[in-house]
């Protein structure tokens, strides 16, 4: 299936992979490049099978690409956004918890008042 150049091949049509170029084997012959140059041997109805199988790849996996797409369109923005809600939502509770707790002593009852300072 797959070949190099400089190689004796039979007869077929064979595909660089380097430059996209088709050669034509009528009969035995060496494919033209050196080892680097890869060539594949199309079969000679082997596009009538994979052209085929690509249009209909195509055609399941485009609705799944254009659904999966306009899912992240809407998921990603309100992820980012709910995200955000909570980091600010926890940002309040922490400082509100903060201010409201500073100078706070659970076991001590406050029934005289506040502390007075001295001077």
């Amino acid at each position: 299936m797959i070949h190099r150049g400089g190689r004796r091949v039979s007869r077929g049509l064979y595909w660089s992979l380097i430059d996209g170029a088709v050669v034509d084997v009528k009969e035995g012959a060496v494919l033209p490049g050196g080892r680097k140059v890869f060539y594949i041997r199309r079969p000679p109805g082997g596009a009538y099978v994979v052209i085929p199988a690509i249009v209909l790849l195509v055609v399941i996996t485009l609705p799944l690409t254009s659904t999966m797409g306009y899912l992240i369109a809407w998921f990603a923005p309100l992820v980012i956004v709910a995200g955000g809600v909570l980091f600010v939502c926890g940002k309040l509770v922490y400082y509100g918890y903060r201010s409201a707790a500073e100078g706070w002593e659970p076991l001590k009852a406050y029934f005289t008042g506040s502390k007075k300072k001295r001077k």
